[in-house]
């Protein structure tokens, strides 16, 4: 790339790209950075994943193919993730449809310890040649042709440049939003993740489930063999402030679903315990990039968790920014802007598949959960 605009000079590190975020969006985007030849930074927090956001998240089959092409399939099998062999959805009826994923063409898919996936990600990252820091951003600006930044250490504050900036921060989209840039949402879904434990250790069904209700969906899958996650999903003006009424209304509902309630009896598991909340509504960032930045992975754009496709479109985002980077660095001036009309037309696409995937539920379809999805 050789896009430095200035020499390295003492407390001051410089770097073609300043990649905000070290999660799987920001390694992607780092390792392809890195084989084009440029010097890139990552400054992210450094620290195992262990938000309950990421509970029960599943690496689509595509995803080994991923695997395969930056050359990691052998550290990802090192993981001994879990396949996942069936996915089971009452959705659309009170039946359940049972979908047999390891007889796909496809292969199954693999549930992930984020924890560990994530340090693979930033092991392979260093591995490269790539700078890792651990740090918060606390302030970015344009000057010139270059962005000076300082960031946060457990040492202090430093200080750095760089011809490029991507912001690959998640959610908060933290540069971006240093810069001005706010997000679209696109609804109010958020989920309550709960990890129920059995002294049992008899549940060793390695099925996910989906089954809808009358404000919203249930997701749940095997987490060990004496822990299941449950996650519900509604709107945040659908759920109850206090913890006992939100526990009573999702034991209400838990109770309407034969299957679940049946599983959580069999195998004796404990009492839900909904205190967590964890944003999970569709959004768009605004503008997804400008001078010299670009935002990608979920600080870009986010899907509803419904989709299944969150961790690859993070990453598949992640290859078109390294590439628009290396293109906008080769002089080409057209790679930021087909970039952003590129992700805006992604991101209306997921809205009309989502429609349509919610459309296909009806038996509450007067309900506010449902109705807003029509």
């Amino acid at each position: 790339m050789g896009l430095l605009t200035t020499e390295k000079t003492t407390g001051t590190a410089a770097s073609d790209v300043l990649l905000v975020g070290d999660g799987p969006s920001a390694c992607v985007a780092a390792l392809a950075l890195m084989e084009a030849g440029a010097r890139v930074r990552l400054l992210g927090p450094g620290k195992p994943t262990t938000s309950r956001a990421h509970l029960g998240q599943c690496l689509p089959p595509a995803g080994l193919t991923w695997m395969r092409a930056l050359g990691l399939e052998s550290s990802f099998r090192a993981l001994a993730p879990r396949r996942i062999v069936s996915h089971e959805s009452v959705w659309g009826s009170p039946h359940v449809d049972t979908r047999e994923m390891i007889a796909s063409a496809h292969g199954p898919s693999w549930l992930l310890d984020r924890a560990k996936f994530d340090g693979m990600m930033r092991e392979s990252v260093r591995a490269s040649g790539a700078e890792a820091v651990e740090g918060r951003l606390v302030s970015v600006e344009r000057t010139g042709s270059k962005w000076n930044y300082t960031f946060r250490t457990r040492a202090g504050h430093e200080t750095g440049h760089a011809s490029f900036l991507l912001d690959a921060s998640g959610r908060n989209s933290i540069a971006a939003r240093k810069l001005g840039a706010h997000r679209l949402r696109a609804d109010r879904l958020i989920s309550v993740p709960m990890v129920v434990r059995s002294e049992l250790n008899t549940d060793l069904d390695d099925t996910t489930r989906l089954e809808a209700n009358e404000d919203g969906w249930f997701f749940s899958c095997r987490i060990s063999a004496s822990e299941r996650l449950i996650s519900f999903y509604t709107d945040s003006d659908l759920l109850p402030a206090s913890i006992d009424a939100r526990k009573k209304k999702i034991e209400y509902l838990l109770g309407q679903s034969d299957h679940l309630s049946d599983r959580m009896e069999h195998h004796s598991y404990s009492a839900l315990d909904p205190q967590s909340l964890v944003p999970a509504h569709g959004s768009l960032l605004d503008p997804l990039g400008g001078e010299g930045w670009l935002a990608t992975g979920e600080a870009a754009l986010c899907h509803d968790p419904l989709c299944g496709d969150g961790i690859i479109e993070a990453m598949n985002s992640a290859r078109h920014a390294a590439r628009a980077l290396v293109s906008a660095a080769n002089g080409d001036s057209n790679a930021f802007v087909e970039y952003k009309d590129q992700g805006r037309e992604r991101f209306k696409n997921y809205q009309l598949t989502l429609r349509s995937y919610y459309a296909l539920e009806m038996r509450w379809r007067n309900h506010a959960f449902w109705k807003r999805r029509s």
